[in-house]
């Protein structure tokens, strides 16, 4: 059982029933920034608390951008880290004395004894330790599909590896592993939805059901999080139990199965050879509790990009490490929501989360400041999703359409939204979320159409008028045609057409000024000739509302060509 603040962050976690040794529960801190500060371990219940378990607490102190100044676990002695001015740990000293190395594309080429080798894509090839070699070996995505352990020492391994571990995938989550040498055999693993509803949308985690070897099933088990808890096998037997601390370092890991399970904290792949967990792009330190490497996409990821989901792992999951989605999402809502959402909707604050692959707004309602936070989420992050993989000719269409559909809603329409709660706009938040969704996929298709469908959804559930356009972007058409009937800039043929227009409506002969030379309206030409559109400017189109007040007469074929190469260069 979790219970949570207001803002969302879990505050405690009870622990009870066969599937753990012991009834205890956790109660968390947290800073202003929302980072985990400390781990409280109790025995006994959320409602009837016992004696603290010392030797499962935990506190952490971290700087302004989230490198970790100070960390305490259990009775263990505190940690002093010191950091340089790229945020890399260069001495750790307390419980732990080491002074971690770094190459200069910012990988950790040596911790505690180990050695780090890397190669010219800052993937890691090769680890070090005391008495075992471990090399990688990876295919073009960037998956490892080969691991090979090797014993000896330092300058003098085997020629031949003891252990050889092949893996295959189906996208990016591990479905065989085959291992030869002493112990021979292969593995496979079967997969669901994961976290966000998806097969691969949260990078797998919480997606594993179970894994077969030898004829023998073992079933996961994991928390809100996706962390494994227990293994179960075919008869219902926990085989292997698990417990953690906040940032993935085991506290318990008991049972036969205990040991043969590499899936374990975040549900990833842990190498029990060096204690990193291969997360796909990186691996992750539980003991440092970051990253030891630089983040592939750079500040997309964060401001820090050595952090682990901002320190708050038990709120947030990272998504292959690469740029956590949830942490991205959480942080721009929450900041709109205190910046403009006060006003409108107190101080409360979202309950729910984006989740991309499910595209899921959970807890609702939602306030409006968080509405249109989501929305501008979706604006947002569009662009970034854009230039991080490459596709910056999508970015400022993307950004375009959404400013014309947000641009639609009147004043009068915002009002409404803002007196409305519950389903309607919990339902346009899902849709952002969605839109935003369709976005950061590699090709942007289907961005405009969830947008679109959103804002749809948003006028009928909410009898909100949307086209603004239809009232204020196609008037005073015909007072700006008199005005250019007396524009001395205008053609005389085009001004006589007009004027000549202008006497048979004061005869009542016509109910309005003509386009001139359009076919339909010429004697002798065919109708599906063109003449003169009456065209708004580029940067004040009809559909953000504007008038005919600065509109010019330009030829329709002009016209058209001018909107094509305005709109490729994202100004629509």
């Amino acid at each position: 059982m979790s219970r949570y603040d207001g803002l969302g962050r879990r505050e405690s976690v009870g622990n009870s029933g066969t599937a753990f040794a012991q009834t205890r529960h956790n109660i968390y801190a947290y800073n202003n920034r929302n980072e985990l500060t400390g781990s409280e371990r109790k025995e006994g219940t959320l409602a009837a608390p016992a004696a603290v378990v010392d030797a499962e607490g935990r506190l952490y102190e971290y700087d302004p951008i989230g490198n970790r100044i100070n960390s305490a676990g259990g009775t263990d002695p505190q940690v002093t880290y010191a950091r340089n001015a790229v945020n890399q740990y260069t001495a750790l000293t307390g419980g732990v004395n080491a002074s971690p190395a770094y190459d200069d594309d910012g990988n950790m080429t040596g911790y505690d004894g180990n050695t780090y080798t890397w190669n010219a894509e800052n993937r890691l090839t090769a680890v070090e330790t005391a008495d075992k070699k471990i090399t990688f070996l990876y295919d073009y995505m960037g998956r490892r599909v080969r691991k090979q352990v090797y014993s000896g020492t330092p300058g003098n391994w085997n020629t031949s590896p003891d252990e050889t571990r092949v893996f295959v995938y189906d996208g990016w989550n591990l479905i065989r592993e085959t291992v030869s040498g002493a112990a021979s055999g292969e593995t496979y693993y079967v997969w669901g939805l994961d976290l966000s509803q998806g097969t691969q949308g949260a990078g797998g985690i919480g997606g594993l059901l179970c894994s077969v070897s030898g004829g023998e099933v073992r079933r996961y088990a994991y928390d809100a999080n996706g962390n494994v808890g227990q293994l179960v096998d075919e008869d219902g037997v926990i085989v292997a139990r698990y417990e953690y601390d906040p940032f993935g370092n085991e506290i318990v890991a008991d049972g036969d199965a205990a040991a043969g399970n590499p899936f374990r904290f975040s549900m990833k792949y842990l190498d029990a050879e060096t204690g990193l967990y291969y997360y796909g792009f990186r691996y992750y330190s539980a003991e440092l509790g970051r990253w030891i490497s630089r983040d592939p996409l750079e500040e997309y990821g964060g401001y820090n990009i050595y952090g682990f989901v901002s320190n708050n792992p038990l709120y947030f999951y990272d998504y292959l490490g690469l740029c956590d989605l949830e942490v991205i999402a959480r942080e721009i809502i929450l900041e709109i929501a205190w910046q403009k959402g006060k006003d409108i909707a107190g101080d409360k604050l979202a309950k729910g989360i984006v989740k991309f692959a499910g595209a899921s707004v959970a807890d609702g309602p939602v306030p409006i400041g968080d509405i249109v936070g989501i929305g501008l989420f979706a604006w947002d992050f569009a662009s970034a999703s854009r230039e991080t993989w490459r596709m910056f000719k999508y970015s400022r269409k993307l950004r375009a359409e959404f400013r014309r559909l947000y641009s639609e809603l009147s004043d009068n329409a915002l009002k409404k939204l803002r007196n409305k709660k519950g389903d309607c706009c919990n339902q346009f938040a899902i849709d952002m979320a969605e839109a935003a969704g369709a976005a950061f996929t590699k090709s942007g298709r289907g961005f405009k159409k969830k947008l679109r469908e959103g804002f749809d959804k948003l006028k009928g559930c909410c009898g909100i008028e949307l086209g603004k356009s239809k009232r204020n972007g196609r008037t005073g058409k015909q007072a700006r045609l008199r005005e250019l009937m007396n524009d001395d800039k205008l053609g005389s043929a085009d001004r006589g057409w007009l004027k000549n227009d202008d006497r048979h409506v004061k005869r009542g002969d016509k109910p309005g000024l003509r386009l001139p030379r359009n076919g339909r309206n010429s004697p002798g030409r065919k109708a599906e000739d063109k003449g003169y559109e009456l065209a708004h400017p580029y940067d004040r189109p009809a559909s953000q509302g504007n008038s005919y007040r600065d509109a010019r007469l330009k030829n329709y074929a002009d016209h058209k060509v001018e909107t094509r190469l305005h709109k490729q260069r994202g100004r629509y």
